[in-house]
């Protein structure tokens, strides 16, 4: 993607990368909307169509700190496992379906999109009795933090695993006594309803988060645990050929204070499905053991 909400394909199979305009992002006015993370190129394990997974916003100056122009999170069609799709003109928004509520599936044919926090200007941060901004439990402070007169926006490329996406949010304000903050969603992209088990639509967080992982808590061996100031030994994803299509599984995320949470998730999309087949497996020897 590019600053202009321009999405781009390049084809590396042939001799040269071939680029292909595959979507032109933008607002509900028309305005572009800029991509500065990396998208994400995944399989639905259910019906082996190939989606990208991509969010907008930008934050790389302090005249993009103001900003208050809605930004989204995309899930675009793009062919299946065996090959791209023949895009004759870019996508527009026009042409993919609007996800108004996670904790309901939609049906879609060439993909959807959701619209991040809408910007409240009338938001008057909390403060303390002297006057000053208040910095503690902001994540309590709810939806109105949330739109803290600011658009939400994705600046940091998310995280994927067996059907679902999980990415972070940013919320920006104009007040640098302020500390931002953000939000965290994991949806399953081939349904467009949330992932989190509680059927939450997001996850505030009180700091912009830095770091997140997906990982399956249905190997034996001790799942995962925390504790003592962080997350200790997370059971790695099933490997090919494990059962994994009915087990839960859990995001890790930490702050960039040092925070750490998890999230318990339901990534049932099904890597045993018909859709996705394993087609060789081998050991791969470690130390000539």
């Amino acid at each position: 993607g590019d600053l202009n909400g321009q999405l781009w394909r390049f084809d590396l199979t042939g001799g040269s990368a071939s680029p292909t305009l595959l979507a032109n992002l933008t607002d509900a006015s028309g305005a572009a909307q800029p991509v500065t993370s990396a998208p994400l190129i995944e399989i639905d394990p259910a019906t082996g169509k190939r989606f990208v997974l991509v969010g907008t916003g930008r934050l790389l100056g302090k005249a993009d700190v103001a900003s208050t122009q809605v930004q989204d999170f995309y899930v675009i069609v793009d062919g299946t496992n065996s090959g791209f799709s023949s895009a004759s003109a870019p996508l527009t928004r026009g042409e993919l379906t609007p996800q108004t509520d996670l904790t309901a599936a939609i049906t879609f044919s060439k993909g959807w999109y959701y619209d991040l926090g809408s910007p409240n200007t009338n938001y008057v941060p909390p403060t303390n009795p002297d006057g000053t901004a208040n910095r503690t439990n902001l994540a309590t402070q709810g939806s109105g933090y949330a739109s803290s007169g600011t658009g939400e926006r994705v600046v940091m490329q998310g995280v994927a695993y067996n059907g679902v996406v999980a990415f972070a949010t940013q919320l920006t304000t104009p007040d640098q006594c302020v500390p931002e903050v953000g939000n965290l969603y994991a949806i399953n992209f081939g349904t467009g309803h949330t992932a989190f088990t509680d059927n939450s639509i997001d996850i505030p967080q009180s700091s912009v988060v830095a770091s997140m992982a997906i990982v399956s808590t249905s190997n034996s061996g001790g799942g995962v645990s925390g504790g003592g100031g962080g997350v200790n030994s997370p059971t790695p994803p099933c490997l090919p050929g494990q059962q994994c299509n009915s087990n839960p599984c859990d995001l890790l995320s930490g702050d960039q204070n040092g925070g750490e949470s998890i999230k318990s998730l339901n990534c049932s999309g099904g890597l045993g499905g018909s859709a996705v087949k394993l087609l060789n497996w081998r050991n791969v020897p470690v130390n000539g053991n």
